[in-house]
């Protein structure tokens, strides 16, 4: 996780960066997120209905 972290925060550093491609970074990094956090769930489903 802390290398997805220092990702981002080496993509919003530099003085050649807009808004929008800040944005587009920060949304990029919310995605995988979301991607992280579905891929858990499933998991804990996954281990959970196994045990029945």
């Amino acid at each position: 996780m802390t290398s997805h972290l220092n990702e981002l925060n080496l993509k919003l550093q530099g003085k050649q960066q807009n808004i929008a491609n800040l944005f587009g970074h920060i949304n990029g990094f919310k995605n995988k997120i979301n991607g992280f956090k579905n891929k858990i769930h499933y998991k804990k489903l996954f281990f959970i209905f196994s045990k029945l």
